[in-house]
């Protein structure tokens, strides 16, 4: 008699960059179903959607993976959080899978450091200090992003499990510049027309895009180098 099918799990990103390392992560699987993901376009509305979406087309488990503003001031660009709570923005906290990150944690272990702590999710980007340290301070939480909530969220609707993994790009002592925000399609994929054209209206903003594209360079690659790892441990669960 053959067992029980393996699970199906649902990836939510925010970008199409996060949804290319779980692509090249899942061509490595020797057996299972593939993942489903949604890429929400950095819009937590469409984040929400997608969320549910994929728990009606069966996934069994959520994931929200990606890139994150830093909260704390201990963590640099590249260094991953992995969410042991998502805080919403109407101040619920919601438990992720305390099976599945230990198993995470136990396969992470000797390719990347990983920091447990909270996630905040938030419906609009965090682009000044004073805002990351009011939301620091109202939430104790590590980092942000605007699709932790809605994966949280729909799962705790749903009754399945859910893990967020974030990697740090803009450090809690960073703003962020409004030409960045500006190149994000609503397919996840970037669009430097926009961005250049933000740019000739504030060219002393360059310096911080600069460095933007650096961190999240680093957070990507950080993300890449353990994506296989969040498939593996879902379907050992």
């Amino acid at each position: 008699m053959s067992g029980p099918a393996p699970a199906r799990l649902g990836i939510v990103t925010g970008l199409a960059a996060e949804a290319d390392r779980i692509a090249r992560a899942a061509r490595g699987l020797s057996d299972g179903p593939l993942p489903l993901v949604f890429c929400s376009g950095a819009d937590a509305g469409r984040a929400q959607d997608g969320a549910a979406r994929l728990i009606a087309d069966g996934a069994e488990g959520l994931v929200s993976f990606g890139i994150a503003g830093g909260l704390d001031p201990a963590l640099e660009p590249g260094e991953l959080v992995l969410a042991d709570a998502v805080v919403t923005p109407d101040g619920e906290r919601v438990a992720s899978d305390r099976g599945w990150r230990n198993r995470f944690l136990a396969l992470s272990q000797s390719r990347q450091p990983v920091t447990v702590a909270a996630i905040a999710g938030a419906d609009g980007p965090l682009t000044t200090l004073a805002a990351k340290r009011a939301l620091s301070n109202a939430t104790g939480a590590a980092a942000v992003d605007m699709e932790s909530h809605a994966v949280a969220r729909a799962a705790s609707a749903a009754g399945v499990p859910f893990l967020s993994l974030r990697a740090v790009a803009d450090p809690a002592a960073r703003a962020v510049p409004a030409c960045a925000l500006s190149g994000v399609g609503s397919d996840g994929r970037m669009r430097p027309l926009p961005v250049l054209r933000e740019l000739v209206l504030k060219p002393w903003e360059l310096p911080a895009l600069v460095a933007v594209g650096r961190d999240t360079g680093a957070a990507l690659a950080s993300l890449g180098r353990v994506a296989e790892l969040v498939l593996r441990a879902f379907a050992r669960g």
